[in-house]
C-alpha cells in the first residue's frame, strides 16, 4: 500500500500584494465606450414621408369605418321602428276585418233593418249564388 503524501499547512497570513511590474507608457488609444443604448440612426425624407402617409391611410380608414358603423346603426333603428309600425298596422286591420265580418253577417242586417223599422218582404229576396 502507498503512504499518503504529506502536504505541509498554508500559511495565511497577510503578504504585501504584489506590484505587477511597470512595463514603459506608451500612448494609449481611447476606447470608446460602450454605450447602452444603440445610435439612433436618423430617419430619410423618404421614410419620414411613407410614416406620415402611413398614418393618414390609418387615420382615415378607421373614420370611414367609423362613419359607416354609424350609418348601418341609424338603418338599423329606422327599420325596428318601421317594423313596430307595420306590426300595429296589421292589428289594427285585424280588428277592422273582424268588425267587417261581424257587420256583413245576415243576422247584423236583419238586425239593423229592425231598428229602423223595416220588415222583411220575401217576395223582394233574390237569391245569388256563385258561379
Amino acid at each position: 500500500m502507498a503512504a499518503p503524501q504529506f502536504r505541509p499547512q498554508r500559511d495565511y497570513t497577510q503578504t504585501a500584494p504584489v506590484q505587477p511590474r511597470v512595463q514603459p507608457q506608451q500612448p494609449q488609444k481611447q476606447a470608446p465606450k460602450p454605450s447602452h443604448r444603440p445610435r439612433r440612426r436618423k430617419w430619410t425624407k423618404g421614410e419620414k414621408i411613407l410614416t406620415v402617409m402611413m398614418i393618414i391611410v390609418v387615420v382615415a380608414t378607421s373614420l370611414v369605418s367609423l362613419n359607416l358603423q354609424s350609418s348601418i346603426s341609424q338603418t338599423t333603428i329606422k327599420n325596428v321602428e318601421v317594423d313596430r309600425e307595420i306590426k300595429t298596422l296589421q292589428k289594427e286591420n285585424e280588428v277592422l276585418e273582424n268588425k267587417i265580418a261581424k257587420k256583413s253577417t245576415y243576422e247584423h242586417f236583419l238586425q239593423k233593418a229592425k231598428e229602423l223599422g223595416l220588415t222583411p218582404n220575401s217576395d223582394n229576396v233574390k237569391a245569388v249564388t256563385k258561379e
